[in-house]
């Protein structure tokens, strides 16, 4: 009994020395959804599972569960420090098993709601592809070769050693037929007893390849068998299919019209009979699927709602399903006609915010991700902002008003909406060169606008349309650097910034551009970065970059350093509501590097870090920021975050008779996914601050904080960003504390 009460004195010890820390108010307005994806499976239509993870530090690996036929998705398995998860099989509705890197090896025998790891001996390297015909009988595949058990994973034998070798798959399409490949044409084995395995004799190319990756392999039956892999956009590589109609034995390559070419890496392969059949990959300029009717003879492009590259599929008679390596999965119910992009926020970074008008904000970044929220941040919708079967990254954003908007990207494509981003239309078309950038564009109207970026290293462009893009006046490396940001003060005062400290002014509207100089830069900035830019009025401009703040007011013609004791690093947005209060994003470059948001009210002469890394992503980097009309901030950094310092508003009920009390009611639903009502009653006008805390007592979100009227109050609490568990909500008023206990189950 002594412990239990010294547990709830320390828990409220917390959340009273809580109320300090959270004083700037910031929280977490949106996060991604699901790890990046690299194996699925479904047991049924309704009933699947994902796995995948981050092969980089931290590591982790995750199973996720969906019942509902892939609208939404539980986790059901979590382990950090350890690398991914690659493949995912069940053998029936209860038994299933899971396999990456590590090598680590996972069994469920409850439906994936309990995992067990099964130990592996015989191969360090990671696990790269995984088959069992019952509980006891298996075969995985690693760089070491193929092992193989009959009794559960107790035991496991080589059926297949491999020296100096690179897998990447294995597909069993009946207990005793197999394939597997790897980093070459050249490393294709098959069996035909599902125990020994014979090498294949690898399929002669057409054309020059500098590599012949196979990534992923499906037998349709004992003869027909499908691999694909490599391609590249950069080397002008076609994507390579293959098939063998001996199983397995010899391979011919598929030779693509000029027509039908596609240049990217293809991850997955599947058919649902001897015709049909959808590959899918992808690269940086977006997911790619393709998908033949003729047993593989004519594969055709097809348009899919996602960005990322695909790294999975699973097909169950028309169903199909994708996932990506920014977390996101779409599917099919016609075998890859159409398509729904199922709910979720990409793990992407989040390069550009803009807020235009009421409670509507816009984000974008990488893989064409548009984000959208008509309610305040409080919940957002995702798509990708794809046009021609690319969706290559958005690196600017610029709406001149809800509805009206523009959006660069790499590939040097620019993109207009006239619809709030439901529907895009490309006005720059994009290029086939890795080097061509889009980074900033400003536009006045509908019809007049000018983007900045480069054709090459160093080659800087200016394009100018003054009929929508219809046509362009382009200017070409007028200043040799890369320019990254665009910003006007008036319809005749604008400025470009860019790499190497430098930057240009126009008087005329962009038909001309002049070169800025700069004064009382240290020579250790001397070619620092600039990144940002942004209009303080007509005249007065701040920009920001690598360990620098300039400022100017004469409209960009000379630039003046502003010191700031070298504290602030790596800034790539900037943002002013007025002449005088403004704030930059950025990241400091020390190691850990800390997230950070630079406010100044004096003009951007002295500027003050306002950022709180207990809320944020302390080791990433904040991208960009915009103000709202309410003058709050909201700022973008990776895996699809936006922080922002806005409060979630409690809202008055109507209807009510004044409370007696102070009181805090019982959640509801509870337990709940993702959305909760909470109602509290004030007797008299009070101080009131509204906290969620985990488990630990560790406070994940500060809902309300500010002065309240006596009244009858409910808050919407939105978890989509929380993990499953249990939760502690707090309401302090005018320094008394209720906490009352709530459930979120995922």
């Amino acid at each position: 009994m002594k412990k239990i009460l010294l547990l709830i004195s320390c828990f409220f010890l917390v959340l009273q020395t809580s109320q300090s820390v959270f004083a700037q108010g910031w929280r977490k307005a949106a996060s991604y959804s699901m790890e990046s994806l690299y194996g699925i499976y479904f047991t049924s239509e309704s009933v699947g599972y994902c796995v995948g993870g981050d092969n980089t530090s931290p590591y982790v690996a995750v199973i996720y569960k969906t019942t509902d036929g892939g609208a939404n998705w539980k986790e059901v398995y979590r382990e950090d420090n350890i690398k991914q998860l690659n493949k995912v099989q069940f053998i029936n509705d209860k038994i299933g098993f899971a396999a990456g890197a590590g090598p680590s090896l996972l069994k469920t025998t409850d439906a994936g709601l309990n995992w067990t790891k099964i130990p592996v001996t015989g191969t360090t390297t990671d696990l790269t592809g995984l088959y069992f015909s019952d509980e006891q009988t298996g075969s995985i595949l690693s760089n070491s070769g193929v092992l193989r058990t009959t009794d559960g994973g107790k035991n496991w034998t080589s059926a297949l050693a491999l020296t100096n070798a690179t897998t990447y798959d294995m597909n069993f399409w009946s207990p005793t037929h197999g394939a597997i490949i790897g980093k070459s044409v050249g490393d294709t084995y098959y069996t035909k007893d599902g125990i020994t395995w014979t090498k294949a004799a690898p399929a002669p190319l057409t054309g020059s390849y500098t590599k012949s990756d196979l990534h992923s392999i499906y037998g349709v039956n004992d003869s027909s068998i499908y691999a694909a892999g490599w391609g590249s956009l950069a080397t002008g590589q076609p994507t390579i299919i293959v098939k063998s109609t001996d199983g397995g034995a010899t391979w011919t390559q598929y030779v693509a019209s000029d027509n039908n070419k596609t240049w990217d890496y293809l991850y997955g392969v599947s058919f649902k009979d001897k015709n049909n059949g959808i590959a899918i990959g992808g690269s940086s300029r977006a997911t790619l699927a393709v998908k033949t009717t003729d047993g593989g003879a004519t594969w055709n492009q097809i348009n899919v709602p996602t960005g990322g590259s695909a790294r999975c599929m699973f097909s169950l008679g028309n169903s199909v399903w994708i996932g990506t390596d920014d977390g996101i999965i779409a599917s099919s119910k016609d075998f890859g006609n159409s398509w729904t992009l199922q709910p979720g926020i990409p793990n992407v970074n989040v390069n550009a915010i803009q807020y235009p008008a009421g409670k509507v904000v816009y984000a974008a970044g990488n893989d064409g991700a548009f984000l959208k929220s008509t309610d305040n941040g409080k919940t957002w919708t995702t798509k990708f902002i794809r046009v021609n079967n690319v969706s290559s990254n958005v690196l600017g954003l610029y709406f001149v008003n809800e509805n009206l908007g523009f959006s660069a990207h790499g590939y040097r494509r620019v993109c207009k909406t006239t619809d709030g981003g439901e529907t895009w239309k490309e006005i720059l078309p994009d290029t086939t060169n890795v080097g061509v950038y889009s980074y900033g564009l400003y536009f006045f109207n509908e019809l007049k606008g000018v983007v900045v970026g480069k054709t090459a290293s160093k080659v800087d462009v200016i394009y100018r349309t003054t009929d929508g893009g219809a046509t362009w006046d382009v200017k070409n490396n007028l200043f040799k650097a890369n320019l990254k940001a665009v910003a006007f003060g008036s319809e005749s005062n604008g400025i470009i910034v860019g790499e190497g400290l430098k930057a240009c002014y126009t008087t005329d509207g962009g038909k001309t551009w002049t070169a800025s100089t700069f004064n009382g830069v240290p020579s250790t900035k001397a070619t620092a970065n600039l990144a940002k830019v942004t209009f303080l009025d007509p005249k007065t401009a701040v920009a920001v970059g690598v360990a620098i703040v300039v400022k100017t007011t004469d409209g960009g013609a000379t630039w003046n350093y502003v010191d700031i004791a070298g504290s602030i690093e790596n800034l790539a947005g900037v943002a002013f509501k007025d002449a005088l209060h403004g704030w930059a994003t950025g990241s400091k470059n020390t190691s850990p590097k800390w997230s950070c948001v630079y406010q100044t009210s004096d003009g951007g002469n002295t500027w003050t870090n306002v950022a709180d890394t207990t809320v944020m992503n302390y080791n990433a980097f904040i991208m960009d920021v915009a103000c709202d009309a309410n003058d709050n901030l909201w700022v973008t950094g990776l895996n699809g975050e936006i922080y922002t310092n806005s409060k979630i508003s409690a809202v008055a009920k109507e209807n009510k008779a004044l409370p007696a009390s102070f009181e805090l009611s019982q959640n509801y639903p509870n337990p709940f996914n993702p959305s909760t009502i909470i109602e509290y009653s004030l007797p008299k006008m009070s101080n009131v601050v509204l906290n969620i805390y985990d488990a630990l007592g560790k406070c994940v979100k500060t809902l309300v904080n500010e002065k309240q009227n006596a009244g009858n109050y409910s808050v919407d609490f939105n978890a989509s960003d929380l993990s499953s568990g249990l939760y502690f909500y707090s309401l302090k008023v005018d320094g008394r504390i209720i906490t009352k206990k709530m459930s979120l189950i995922k």
